[in-house]
């Protein structure tokens, strides 16, 4: 499932903010090239494609071109962060989180300490999950030097997948996310494409929205919908509870709530099998994955 998540997010196509044509131009056609010169392996050349795109698209009117420009720069950004979660970089970035006995940060060497500047200064940071080191984006880099040259739906998704960057959503298969900031982000992309129906990233932001559903509806292997121990028994986990009531009450027409509003009844009245049903009926409707299949 992981593997298929990353997927939907590095399927992306070059074309027009508007029309979902492709869009030319002699500087996109210019940086496309440029970009493919580049050494993905060296961390330092994402400034490098940063400087490029300011030099040629400062001048550039049209925001289709100078947005088909951005995501030619985010794949090149995508692609130098798997490679810095290469092997060869994992020694390196573990270094970065280790802790003593007391969970404090243990001192680092000066390369280590360059290298984390390095970072830093083309917008990567190290993070860790479940104990384990890996670089991750950190979009201020984005923040700082494209939302002044991208269309006005373009800066509002950027401002937003910044945001999400930040806050997180799930760790060792548990959710980090908070319930009421959950329902927020569920309802901000059903707002986004009601408002930008032919927007650039549809078809990502569909596939994303369908999956934060999926898991909305069926939880995580440790973050279930439905408590069933003998700690808690059988019964509604307080965060979905939550998540479920905050969205029925701030957001009662929206289309996420006519989805989930049926589910959250049943298993209210503990009608686990109609719950389950309707859950089913929407895979049917493709409107959610099934996590486990």
């Amino acid at each position: 499932m992981k593997n298929k998540i990353i997927l939907i997010f590095l399927s992306i196509l070059l074309v027009c903010c508007d029309t979902k044509k492709t869009r030319t131009s002699s500087a996109l056609n210019e940086y496309k090239i440029f970009v493919s010169t580049l050494d993905s392996t060296n961390l330092e050349t994402t400034t490098t494609a940063v400087k490029k795109f300011i030099e040629l698209f400062k001048s550039e009117t049209d925001t289709c071109v100078r947005d088909s420009g951005f995501i030619l720069f985010d794949n090149y950004y995508t692609q130098i962060c798997n490679n810095l979660n290469d092997t060869s970089n994992k020694n390196l970035s573990d270094s970065l989180i280790m802790r003593d006995t007391l969970g404090n940060q243990i001192s680092v060497s000066e390369k280590l300490k360059n290298y984390e500047i390095l970072l830093k200064n083309n917008g990567f940071e190290v993070a860790s999950a479940e104990g384990m080191a890996y670089i991750k984006q950190n979009r201020e880099l984005i923040a700082n030097y494209f939302y002044n040259y991208v269309s006005t739906p373009m800066k509002k998704y950027l401002i937003e997948v910044n945001k999400e960057t930040k806050e997180g959503f799930s760790e060792d298969a548990g959710l980090v996310i908070e319930p009421k900031a959950y329902v927020d982000r569920l309802i901000f992309w059903e707002n986004f494409l009601r408002e930008n129906p032919n927007f650039i990233y549809q078809n990502l932001i569909e596939e994303k929205q369908k999956w934060l559903l999926t898991f909305f509806l069926y939880g995580m292997e440790n973050a279930p919908v439905m408590w069933n121990n003998a700690e808690e028994g059988n019964s509604l986990n307080g965060y979905y509870k939550t998540a479920y009531s905050y969205l029925e009450n701030s957001y009662p027409i929206s289309k996420t709530n006519k989805i989930v509003n049926p589910y959250f009844k049943f298993l209210l009245q503990n009608q686990e099998n109609k719950a389950d049903s309707i859950r089913k009926c929407y895979e049917i409707k493709k409107l959610i994955y099934n996590p486990y299949k």
